[in-house]
């Protein structure tokens, strides 16, 4: 959950750096930003649909995805295409976002936890994006190159999958329990 923020977070701020090096232009990523306005809607209104379909543990590990496809997308085309590619990706995943995450801090922690489980993970996600930009200046300031940055995110993401498994397997148990009775 809070991969999204650091990565969403960190190209934010360095979108000049990520453009400039991907040999894009900057009104690309204004154009960028409105398809990952437009995405947040059908991926918000997938992921409630999925979640219902799949249970919360079914869509718990494919839910990255889209953010995971997005920052490949990126490396590999680089340009105005790998831009607005990364960035309608990520529109999708913060779309699905709240129905997914939601639904899995309810099967986690219950129903009369959640307002306490969601503000601490709310001030968690406003820790890592506080986090992102001096993380992402570091790395640009050691001269890494933005498409590695990059790589090293989907690095991330993939990280936070692994971390993830453990949770969602109980989610998934949990469900099938339900289910039983």
């Amino acid at each position: 959950m809070l991969s999204i923020s650091i990565i969403n977070t960190g190209v934010f701020v360095y979108q000049a750096q990520m453009t400039s090096e991907f040999g894009a232009s900057t009104a690309t990523y204004a154009l960028g930003l409105i398809g990952a306005a437009a995405a947040r809607f059908p991926g918000a209104l997938l992921g409630g649909r999925w979640v219902d379909r799949f249970g919360a543990g079914g869509m718990g590990r494919p839910y990255l995805l889209p953010l995971g496809l997005g920052l490949i997308l990126a490396v590999w085309w680089q340009g105005n295409a790998g831009i607005v590619a990364y960035m309608v990706c990520a529109g999708l995943v913060v779309g699905m976002q709240e129905p997914v995450n939601t639904s899995l801090l309810v099967r986690l922690w219950g129903a009369e936890h959640l307002a306490r489980v969601r503000s601490t993970l709310v001030a968690a996600m406003v820790f890592a994006s506080g986090i992102a930009p001096a993380l992402f200046g570091a790395l640009i300031g050691l001269q890494i190159p933005f498409f590695v940055i990059m790589l090293m995110m989907v690095g991330l993401v993939v990280l936070a999958w692994l971390l993830a498994l453990a949770p969602l397997r109980e989610v998934r148990r949990r469900e099938a329990g339900r289910e039983a009775k």
